[in-house]
Formats: C-alpha cells, structure tokens, sequence
C-alpha cells in the first residue's frame, strides 16, 4: 500500500511538473495545456459573477483547492 501511494503522489508530481511546463512557455500551447488538465482534475469552476471571483480546482486524487482572482481593490484604476 506505501509503495503504491509513493508511486502516485511520484505520478502526479511529474504530471504537476509537465503541466507547470506546458504553462510558462512562451507562447502558450493550449492544446497541450487542455490536454494535460483532465489527467489532473475531474472539475475546474471558475466564478467570476462576483466582486471576489473564484477558480475552484478538483483534484482527480481528492481535494480541491480554492484560488483567489481579480480581486476588485486589487485592480489596477484605468485612465479614461
């Protein structure tokens, strides 16, 4: 059971690392970047008809994690 669980969290160490990749080249490949996510996560929300808006991402191995965006007092004020 041990030696299963360092596999796994090994497997998604490297499928993290693959993903991290694939975002910061320049310019951004996503095809490659859609096909990575769904061996990551079974559901990704993004709320954004708030004044807080929200990324909710569910982990395939469990969890989810909660990211902060775009927070209004955070925004840089536009120059009309």
């Amino acid at each position: 059971m041990l030696i299963q669980q360092a596999d796994t969290a090994g497997l998604v160490a490297r499928k993290v690392a693959n993903l991290q990749a694939v975002l910061r080249r320049k310019p951004l490949d996503r095809a490659a970047a859609n096909a990575l996510l769904p061996q990551l996560f079974t559901g990704i929300i993004v709320d954004d008809a708030r004044d807080t808006k929200l990324v909710v991402l569910s982990w395939r191995q469990g969890g989810q994690n909660t990211l902060v965006y775009g927070v209004d007092s955070e925004r840089p004020k536009r120059r009309l």
